[in-house]
């Protein structure tokens, strides 16, 4: 049953959301886990770990915002930005 206060219109906008994208790019597979459970439920969560895969993935799926470590291996934080 629908709460009498609530409008219909906002059921049907959580029903059928579409989730923005996040990616997180961290070295540690412990906090890397850990940021994308925690957003697992509310956003559609991609993970990289370093630079050089966030590029390719940032190309292929264009994610809403990207969570990322400045210091890792092969490509860091800074330069995939600039990327």
């Amino acid at each position: 049953m629908i709460h009498p206060d609530v409008d219909s219109s906002e059921i049907e906008h959580v029903m059928t959301k579409q989730y923005d994208t996040i990616l997180v790019v961290e070295d540690s597979f412990d906090l890397r886990s850990f940021i994308v459970n925690s957003f697992r439920n509310e956003y559609r969560m991609l993970e990289a770990a370093n630079g050089m895969e966030a590029y390719d993935i940032v190309k292929k799926y264009s994610p809403d915002l990207i969570i990322s470590d400045v210091m890792m291996p092969f490509m860091d934080g800074l330069e995939c930005a600039a990327a």
